[in-house]
């Protein structure tokens, strides 16, 4: 029974433009400036934390904190395919749930219909079973994406996401057996950064 195994990372802490309000994180990434000294570090403590991985393909997001981790990381997996793509940008998934809910009453409803639906449609492309051998993904992603796949994996209300803590370059690792079924082996570890994740 051939068995899929998802590992996905958050990017590291991040530079960013002040403020960041309404559209501009979700819709561009003009306002991302990179990686911070510790998102460096971050990133390079997970790269050691993944080292040996059977991965077979890595994706990554194509937004500038993303690709900026996964250079740090994919050195570990030399012959391995990277694929960037916009298909893992970050998000916001639908409103969620109180009391989560008010910090994101600003949002148009039309927004958070289109994320909720790239984020679905993320989980449908990447949340597949492999055919004839154990397949290794790693993906680099994003904290309210990462924390919408978790729900979905659960089979947790879609609109719970926010109420999940999500630390940068931390690790979430599901495996998905033949049948389709789902399994969250980890969630959020960051057991391998000196002082444990430090948000950005």
């Amino acid at each position: 029974m051939a068995t899929r195994t998802i590992t996905l990372v958050r990017h590291g802490q991040y530079n960013h433009i002040q403020p960041m309000r309404g559209l501009q994180y979700l819709a561009t990434d003009r306002r991302d400036l990179g990686l911070t000294a510790e998102g460096i570090r971050q990133a390079r403590l997970t790269a050691e934390r993944l080292s040996g991985l059977p991965v077979t393909i890595i994706y990554t997001s194509s937004m500038p904190r993303a690709l900026q981790t996964a250079a740090l990381i994919t050195p570990q997996f030399p012959g391995v395919p990277v694929r960037a793509t916009r298909a893992l940008w970050e998000c916001l998934p639908g409103m969620p749930a109180a009391p989560f809910d008010r910090r994101y009453r600003r949002f148009p409803p039309d927004v958070l219909a289109d994320g909720l639906l790239r984020a679905e449609r993320a989980f449908q492309r990447f949340f597949i079973t492999a055919r004839k051998t154990d397949k290794n993904a790693l993906l680099i992603a994003h904290a309210n994406l990462i924390r919408y796949f978790v729900c979905r994996v659960m089979g947790a209300p879609p609109d719970r996401w926010a109420a999940l803590e999500m630390a940068p370059c931390a690790i979430t690792t599901i495996a998905i057996d033949s049948s389709g079924a789902m399994r969250l082996l980890t969630h959020n570890d960051s057991g391998h950064l000196a002082h444990g994740g430090v948000e950005g």
